[in-house]
Parts: C-alpha cells; sequence; structure tokens
C-alpha cells in the first residue's frame, strides 16, 4: 500500500479509520491490537539489528515481519490469515538443531537474547489483546505460533556473544 500523505487531521478527534471506511474510536479494542502487532514489528526490527542483517535468525524475522504487516491488514478487515505453516516449518527445523533447556532462562545472557526475549512477551500482550478484540482464530494461532519461535530463538541465542 503506497501513503499519499503523511497526515490527514481524521484522527484529531479520537476516532480513527479501519480498512474498508469503518470508524472506531482510538481506544477500540481492534486498535489496541494493530498498535501491540505494530509494536511487536518494531521489535523484531530492533533484533534484526541487535543479530547483524546477514544472519540466518535475521531473514527468518524480517519475513515475519512482513507477514505481521498483512496480518494487521487481514484484522483491521477482518479477512482470515493462514501464515501458521509457515512458522510450524521454520519450528520443526530449528527443534531439530536445538536442545530446549531443562529449566527457565533467565533473560539477558546477552543483547541478541535479550531483545528476542523482550519481542517473545510482546507478541504474547499483542496476543492477548487480539484475543481481548475478539478476532479471528487464525490470527491467534498466528500469534501463539510466533512467541513459540520468538522463544526457540532465544534459546538458540542464549550463547552468542554481543
Amino acid at each position: 500500500m503506497r501513503l499519499s500523505h503523511w497526515f490527514t487531521g481524521r484522527g484529531d478527534s479520537g476516532i480513527t479509520d479501519l480498512i474498508g471506511g469503518r470508524r472506531v474510536k482510538k481506544s477500540d479494542a481492534i486498535i489496541t491490537a494493530l498498535g501491540n502487532i505494530d509494536e511487536l514489528s518494531a521489535e523484531l526490527g530492533a533484533c534484526r539489528a541487535v543479530l547483524g542483517h546477514d544472519h540466518e535468525y535475521s531473514t527468518i524475522l524480517h519475513d515475519r515481519q512482513k507477514e505481521l504487516i498483512a496480518l494487521m491488514g487481514c484484522l483491521a478487515s477482518g479477512f482470515d490469515f493462514k501464515c501458521t505453516h509457515f512458522i510450524d516449518e521454520i519450528i520443526k527445523k530449528l527443534n531439530e538443531k536445538i536442545q530446549m533447556p531443562s529449566e527457565f532462562i533467565i533473560p539477558g545472557c546477552n543483547k541478541v537474547e535479550a531483545t528476542l526475549n523482550i519481542s517473545r512477551t510482546v507478541c504474547r500482550r499483542a496476543e492477548r489483546s487480539v484475543v481481548a478484540a475478539k478476532a479471528g482464530e487464525d490470527i491467534i494461532a498466528y500469534l501463539n505460533r510466533l512467541s513459540t519461535l520468538l522463544f526457540i530463538l532465544t534459546v538458540a541465542t542464549k550463547d552468542c556473544k554481543d
């Protein structure tokens, strides 16, 4: 989608537009969910910046950012979002390579792991807000899988050096 100008002024009264022209209060649950997903995408961008854009996990995260943009469009318009299978495949491949921990991980081993853990918690918040907005189960499932993927990546990077 190409943006035609920087602002419209239509949101100055606390009301905003959804795809399709429906107007809702900025305090509406759907707007909260969209904001949390937007924040999640920004956090994934921070992870990519810390990882370095040539790292294999950076590509995984960048692809998820693109999916999140599509997910926000589906959430704002009421369309279905069927992308969970992409994450399922990645999780299967990583599970073959990475041994899961036998105890809880305290975040903060290094910058990469810490930013991934922040992203994971933002993802969980986004998931809760999507549930509160009564969005489709396909969107909830996607965010649930994404948080699992982010957890696996935190395990994979806990021994990385900054």
